[in-house]
């Protein structure tokens, strides 16, 4: 908590298979064992069902970018109730996946093919290009760290 109940909210983005659930489960333990409070949440967690999901094609990156997660549900369920004022009665979850039935770690967990440049990693791929373009995440960080060897993460860029 910071000064006057305010809430320190930290994001972790980056393309599908980066690492980035690894990093947040291991910057959540570090604070944590600080003794400060953590609540950790992940978007993956905020799917909208198939139907939505692959309404463009199973194959879409555009689809994979415009559909994949319930932006909304996510901002009225984690970040609006840990935002100034807010009640900090939170959704931790939206959608389970595997009821409804990104890249070498992205294979090693999913199952997917290894190499970015093959075409059934063209939905994710190219959806990361589409993101990163509409929204350049890596301008509006606060903090850019480099996730590629997850022994020796380094520091990019801070603002502060």
């Amino acid at each position: 908590m910071r000064r006057g109940g305010d809430c320190l909210r930290v994001a972790v983005d980056g393309p599908d298979g980066s690492g980035k659930t690894t990093f947040a489960d291991e910057l959540a333990a570090a604070v944590r064992a600080l003794g400060r409070p953590v609540v950790r949440v992940s978007l993956d967690d905020f799917h909208h069902v198939r139907a939505v999901r692959y309404r463009q094609g199973r194959e879409s990156p555009e689809g994979f970018w415009r559909d994949s997660y319930d932006y909304q549900r996510f901002r009225d369920g984690v970040l609006d109730p840990f935002a100034p004022g807010g009640t900090r009665r939170y959704r931790p979850l939206a959608h389970d996946l595997g009821t409804d039935v990104t890249a070498k770690r992205m294979a090693r967990r999913d199952g997917t093919n290894p190499d970015p440049a093959h075409p059934a990693m063209r939905r994710y791929v190219e959806a990361q290009r589409i993101y990163f373009a509409a929204c350049s995440p890596q301008q509006r960080a606060d903090i850019l760290i480099d996730n590629e060897d997850l022994e020796t993460q380094r520091i990019i860029r801070t603002t502060s």
